[in-house]
Parts: C-alpha cells; structure tokens; sequence
C-alpha cells in the first residue's frame, strides 16, 4: 500500500489592513449611536458604552493591529497536514485543525481553527 504524499509546507503571515480597521471602527460607532439614541437610562447607556469601548479595543489589538499578545503572527501548515499557530508573545500552538467555516475572497481571508 502506497504513502499517501506528503503536503508542502504552506506559511500565512497575517498583516495589518486598513480596510478591518475601518470596518472595526465604523461597526463600533454605529453601535455608540444607536446605544446613545436608545430610551435607556443613563447609568444603562454608560455601561453599554464601556463595552463597545472594550470591544473596540480588543478588536484593534487582536485583529486590526495584532499587537495583543495572543493574536497570531504566523500560521504554519505541516507536513502532516496539521496546523501550527505562533502568537505575537513568542508561544506556539501545535496541532490545531482548520475548520471549513473559513471564508476566502479576493480581499481577504477569514480563517477558524481549533485547538
């Protein structure tokens, strides 16, 4: 019985993208207007808008800028074909999977995987 061959070794470098920030911002902004607009009292309004604020920042570190410690700076295909992830931090993620739930355009990529 023959071995199946081997995959190459693919590696994806995410970037920063002016376009994810933009969208990140925007989505927050609308969510501040409407939270503001709302018939809410005051102290309901503030909390809501302190979580879209932490929302905003989690957004821009992890996914816009990629500063946070735990947003990926390298995903790497192995031989196997399992998945490595290495985060900003310097830590490694071995054999994690791919999931299909990914989306692919001609801008951008979207990828799900689990550990």
């Amino acid at each position: 019985m023959s071995r199946p061959p081997a995959l190459s070794p693919l590696v994806l470098l995410p970037r920063t993208s002016r376009s994810l920030t933009l969208f990140i911002v925007l989505v927050h902004l609308g969510g501040a207007a409407a939270v503001i607009l709302a018939a809410l009292p005051l102290l309901g309004r503030t909390l809501l808008l302190i979580g879209l604020l932490g929302s905003l920042v989690y957004g821009l570190a992890v996914h816009a800028s990629r500063c946070a410690p735990w947003a990926i700076r390298e995903a790497r295909r192995t031989e196997e074909g399992g998945w490595e992830l290495h985060l900003m931090s310097g830590a490694e993620i071995s054999s994690v999977t791919l999931l299909s739930a990914g989306f692919v355009g001609q801008r951008f990529a979207v990828l799900n995987f689990q550990t």
